[in-house]
């Protein structure tokens, strides 16, 4: 469902994958503007570092300041290593724009 509310606002998306992955990047104009994982929940321990871990690393390499974590339930803010990771669930990113998230 994330991918196809992507594919909505016609945003060019890429899957980016070095030593960490992280599932959607977006792009406008061949640059990149936003991170984003998605996972069910982040309850587990190895679950949340696998995703925060790619998050920042994608972060860092396209020298952005902050990331999303897009899950089923669970909200939080998550500050790690110099990026902002916002952790928000499904129903509310179904219900904004990317234009929104950017500024939550």
């Amino acid at each position: 469902m994330v991918f196809l509310d992507l594919i909505k606002h016609q945003y060019d998306i890429r899957y980016w994958k070095e030593s960490t992955e992280c599932d959607f990047l977006l792009l406008s104009m061949e640059q990149v503007f936003s991170c984003i994982q998605v996972c069910v929940d982040i309850s587990t321990p190895d679950t949340l570092k696998r995703k925060i871990n790619g998050v920042e690393n994608a972060c860092k390499q396209f020298s952005l300041k902050e990331g999303y974590i897009i899950t089923l339930s669970e909200s939080k803010e998550i500050y790690e290593r110099g990026i902002n990771i916002h952790c928000i669930p499904a129903c509310v990113f179904l219900y904004t724009t990317i234009y929104h998230l950017k500024h939550l």
